[in-house]
């Protein structure tokens, strides 16, 4: 599986090979692929938060975020412009971004603790590529594959204290003039604030070392499966992030 990684074909799922395998032992496959491919630590760009919504996290019996480290090299720069055939299975997810201001070096346990570690926060899109293959993928297939990420839109824009209600930003995305899909900021976890502090946590609880100038992305507000077409994601306040896909 690991060395499929760095490709846009897809590879069987983990619990194919390993049927009993529990949340730990995906974890530790997350990690190897992410320290070897992303050429160690240093070349982690952040963290993301999957399945945050309630009907994800009922669908797999799990009460906080799943967890995935971000590339580097897989920030995209403006302008921003993708290729479908460079990806298996390209997903389009408007999210909102917290850029950090100091490294994580111990449990964050309450609001307070997870603003002060925040330099910016704006408006994200991620753009998974779901390479693993097979029906009806569990928990593990997914933690192991590092849950598809891949590349990723970060427009840093505000400081913290000066950021309104973070919680009622709705977003929209546009293809080609017509909407595909809206969500509030809500749908991450309940809370962006709370949604932020499980990935955190969870990130050391799985030997990461989040750092100052990571971006954590903290789930889904919209997601749509990527086609070829001029895109515009609206964040209210935050503004808008357009790209496109050929």
């Amino acid at each position: 599986m690991i060395a499929a990684d760095h490709s846009s074909k897809g590879f069987p799922a983990y619990s194919t090979r390993e049927p009993g395998a529990t949340l730990p032992q995906a974890y530790a496959v997350q990690r190897s692929l992410v320290l070897r491919h992303y050429g160690g630590a240093g070349g982690i760009g952040g963290y993301k938060g999957g399945f945050s919504s309630s009907p994800a996290m009922d669908r797999f019996g799990i009460d906080r975020p799943a967890l995935g480290a971000l590339p580097a090299k897989g920030r995209l720069r403006a302008p921003y412009l993708l290729r479908l055939a460079d990806f298996r299975r390209l997903v389009v997810e408007c999210e909102l971004g917290f850029e950090l201001a100091h490294d994580v070096t111990e449990r964050v346990d309450d609001e307070a603790q997870v603003r002060a570690l925040v330099a910016s926060i704006g408006p994200a899109v991620e753009l998974p590529d779901v390479r693993v293959t097979g029906a009806d993928l569990s928990l593990v297939d997914h933690i192991s594959a590092n849950i598809s990420a891949a590349r990723f839109i970060f427009e840093p824009l505000v400081k913290p204290d000066a950021a309104a209600d973070i919680n009622a930003i709705m977003s929209q995305l546009e293809r080609d003039g017509i909407t595909v899909g809206t969500g509030g900021a809500r749908l991450a976890f309940g809370d962006q604030w709370a949604a932020l502090r499980s990935i955190l946590n969870t990130a050391l609880e799985q030997g990461y070392r989040p750092s100052a100038g990571d971006v954590i992305l903290t789930g889904a507000l919209v997601q749509a499966e990527a086609e070829k077409g001029h895109y515009v994601a609206h964040f209210d306040n935050l503004g808008k992030i357009e790209f496109a896909v050929r």
